[in-house]
């Protein structure tokens, strides 16, 4: 082997322990790659929500197959929850689902909304 090389194999491994410092690496206290657990309705304090004065709209949709979320006329909302007598029966990627006295209506996002 040439005298370069061995001074440039040298000079790499001298800068990999100067770029970790030397010291062994740290232990994670949490796994940055779990999901974080929804909170529990019964122990956040919420604030009841406001009627909404005629049709609700339909402001931003959160689709996840397994938790959607939408904002209802301001308010944040899970499948099954309720808001002026509204209850959100499904989600869907562009639109929402709502029941009220056994009539659905499907709230479809404002192409505004979309850019």
């Amino acid at each position: 082997m040439s005298i370069w090389f061995r001074v440039i194999s040298a000079l790499l491994a001298g800068g990999a322990l100067l770029w970790s410092g030397g010291a062994a690496p740290q232990k994670l206290l949490h796994d940055p790659f779990e999901r974080p657990q929804p909170a529990s309705p019964a122990k956040s304090k919420l604030e009841p929500l406001p009627a909404i004065e005629g049709k609700p709209e339909l402001r931003a949709v959160l689709y996840d197959q397994g938790h959607s979320l939408v904002n209802i006329g301001g308010k944040i909302l899970a499948v099954g929850e309720s808001v002026a007598g509204y209850q959100l029966i499904k989600v869907e990627e562009r639109s929402a689902v709502l029941s009220k006295d056994g009539v659905q209506i499907k709230l479809m996002l404002d192409k505004e909304r979309l850019r």
